[in-house]
């Protein structure tokens, strides 16, 4: 990764308001995400489509080194936990929201010193930027 690459991502985590710091800076790299507008879809009895609950994020590596999951797993050592989270939404604008942090009950398979196929889930997510 080239020197400033990094800082063109504004990935951020922290377990409150006043500790979220940039993935960049603390080592890890930036992920790959989905956003999603809500948490649930419902067909209503005309078959139309509607959104329902919070939104949703989902940040997934191909793999981590062990440090930089070491570094996540610290910020949320529960199955889940709230934390605040900048990402982008749909539109591709930078936010940051509260939400609760969800680690998949799978544990990611382990090759070496890397962590493959990792994702986590914000759930519940409220823009407060």
């Amino acid at each position: 990764m080239g020197a400033n690459v990094g800082r063109d991502y504004q990935y951020a985590i922290g377990a409150d308001a006043g500790s979220v710091e940039y993935l960049y800076d603390l080592g890890i790299i930036p992920p790959r995400q989905h956003f999603q507008k809500f948490s649930k879809y419902v067909t209503t009895g005309n078959l139309i489509e509607r959104g329902m609950g919070f939104p949703i994020i989902e940040w997934y590596w191909a793999f981590l080194d062990s440090d930089s999951a070491d570094t996540l797993r610290a910020i949320v050592p529960d199955d889940s936990g709230e934390v605040r989270v900048r990402s982008l939404d749909d539109d591709l604008d930078w936010h940051t929201w509260r939400a609760v942090m969800v680690w998949p009950q799978d544990a990611p398979d382990v090759e070496k010193n890397h962590r493959l196929k990792v994702s986590v889930l914000f759930k519940c997510l409220e823009q407060i930027d």
